[in-house]
């Protein structure tokens, strides 16, 4: 039974969604007495997400080339012509108005379909017969014309098992197909919104949130429509567009700041391109801030407006809202592109390296500026400052190079100089303690001990690149002097002190007459800088010689006791 050999059967689909105020008849190109298989649709759908499945399912589909593949041995030339019509009818049979629908289609020569209504056709058998006797094809509309919507599958079945049952019995056992009352059965309306969502159709809002592929996998949607737990909190909208002029804009975007033309993105993969792309700069942006905690890097205003411009896109998760932000904030992202280029050269680059050795340096003269008398020396530092604290110093950088080699050129004669006062001086403290040791019964034990302090504070010296530091190991050999001269002091009276004999068992302890010995003095080395308090003496008249002995004296005064040798080392 059915339409005329190679006629397709039909699906209804509705005319328009939502809502529904329609219906609309498009073929489903399949088989004579095939039926649909929804569930097998929907479970492919979701297996295949990035595919185009099944018929089309609204209006704006109609003009779309967008329909299924011929079945296997399927051929263009089986299919009907363009404007082939098919003729259903629901919810009969009723005994006139059926009567003479049929009496008309006999007469021109027309087949149909019709689906039953269960408790009908126990009425009015005879219409039924002559239905199948006449060619037409006869589909299920369930028992008493019920929505199977939200009904369980053993209700669906108790509907369909006794329609199926009683029209079989009517017209024999042929394969009937099922049209629901009202349109849909769940399976229908759960890939309808599945397939209107794939293809960019209509919104899904979960809870209040905009649900999109860059927020939630395919499987995740499929959750949402399919489960009753949702059945309330999803809604469906038809889903707005954003401008031609906005998603160019995001494009631009993309290419000017990211290098990305993204040419084959649709809306939302655009979309979900560009937030990663923002979220993935920001994270960038949010690490070289660091380096300004450390080293005062050019570009943090750059860095700094960067991230106040691409954090908030992450907050943009409506696709309307994404790319009406992006559009209305198009000269602050092409601003910003055209800023951090430079910025992201000098990172990326050999920029942040010669950077990074001007700063170095510039740390050291800091430190030694105090020492340093040198106009070559001062002048050039001035131009590196220049350089390193302009705002935007990314085309002077290359003009460091030969600036620091004309200071570092410059330093090592400063450096030298320096040197020579700060390797004698540890020269003289070294001869002085190893002069007084010479002369002492502990030499050999000590001696090579007392030369290592002054040799190692000598390569130091030595290998040394900070005025202000190498300076210090002149006072720093000054004061071991002063220390081993007291070491020694200290050794020489525990030697001069005569033992104390040990008392033998059984003897009588004796005490010795003890003759008035007057106690020997005690040695003080005292260094002439911790005598003057002064690196330097200023005379212009015999007052200023007379001020500075006197203060002098008084010094001496101070550490000098009956019981004190004080010994002054210059």
């Amino acid at each position: 039974m059915g339409p005329p050999p190679g006629a397709p059967f039909c699906q209804e689909v509705p005319g328009k969604f939502p809502p529904r105020q329609g219906i609309l008849w498009v073929c489903d190109r399949g088989k004579e007495g095939d039926s649909v298989d929804w569930k097998k649709r929907r479970h492919i759908l979701w297996g295949a997400w990035a595919l185009a499945l099944g018929l089309a399912v609204s209006a704006w589909f109609v003009s779309s080339p967008d329909v299924p593949a011929l079945p296997a041995g399927q051929t263009a030339a089986a299919l009907p012509p363009k404007g082939y019509l098919a003729l259903t009818f629901d919810d009969g049979p009723w005994p006139k108005t059926t009567e003479a629908l049929l009496d008309g289609l006999a007469q021109r020569g027309v087949k149909a379909t019709f689906f039953l209504v269960g408790e009908q056709v126990v009425d009015h058998q005879d219409t039924v017969r002559r239905m199948a006797d006449e060619g037409h094809q006869i589909g299920l509309h369930t028992w008493h014309h019920v929505s199977l919507q939200g009904m369980t599958r053993e209700e669906i079945a108790a509907q369909l098992g006794k329609t199926q049952q009683t029209i079989q019995a009517v017209v024999g056992p042929e394969e009937l197909m099922l049209r629901p009352p009202y349109g849909f059965v769940d399976d229908d309306v759960e890939w309808i919104v599945a397939h209107l969502f794939k293809k960019g159709q209509i919104s899904l809002t979960l809870n209040g949130a905009v649900l999109t592929l860059s927020a939630a996998n395919g499987d995740e949607i499929a959750r949402y429509i399919t489960k009753r737990e949702f059945l309330d909190k999803l809604l469906t909208s038809r889903k707005e567009h954003p401008k031609p002029e906005w998603v160019r804009m995001v494009r631009e975007i993309m290419r000017e700041l990211f290098g990305n033309n993204a040419p084959t993105e649709d809306e939302d993969g655009l979309m979900r391109a560009c937030r990663k792309a923002c979220a993935d700069l920001a994270a960038t942006l949010a690490n070289r801030k660091q380096y300004d905690y450390v080293k005062p890097y050019p570009g943090k205003a750059v860095i700094d407006s960067g991230l106040a411009l691409l954090r908030p896109v992450a907050q943009w998760n409506d696709p309307m809202e994404f790319y009406k932000q992006m559009y209305q904030r198009q000269d602050d992202f092409l601003d910003f592109a055209e800023d951090y280029d430079p910025v992201k050269a000098f990172f990326a680059g050999v920029q942040k390296e010669i950077f990074d050795k001007a700063l170095d340096l510039m740390r050291i003269y800091e430190d030694s500026k105090s020492f340093i008398v040198n106009d070559k020396v001062e002048n050039t530092v001035k131009e590196i400052y220049a350089i390193l604290r302009a705002a935007k110093p990314y085309q002077q950088i290359q003009k460091l190079p030969a600036l620091l080699d004309q200071y570092n050129e410059a330093y090592v004669e400063v450096l030298e100089a320096a040197t020579k006062p700060v390797l004698s001086t540890i020269a003289a403290d070294r001869a002085r303690v190893l002069e007084v040791l010479d002369e002492k019964p502990y030499k050999a034990q000590y001696g090579n001990a007392y030369a290592a302090q002054f040799d190692e504070l000598k390569k130091k010296a030595e290998t040394c690149n900070n005025v202000t530091i190498l300076r210090s190991y002149a006072d720093q050999a000054d004061a071991v002097r002063i220390r081993l001269l007291n070491e020694m002091d200290k050794r020489d009276a525990e030697l001069a002190t005569p033992p104390t004999p040990p008392v033998q068992p059984g003897d009588s302890p004796v005490t010795p007459p003890t003759p008035p010995v007057r106690p020997a003095k005690r040695r003080k080395n005292l260094a002439i800088k911790s005598l003057t308090q002064t690196t330097s003496w200023r005379i212009e008249s015999d007052a200023d010689i007379d001020a500075y002995l006197a203060a002098l004296r008084r010094r001496l005064e101070s550490e000098l006791d009956p019981d004190t040798i004080v010994n002054v080392e210059f």
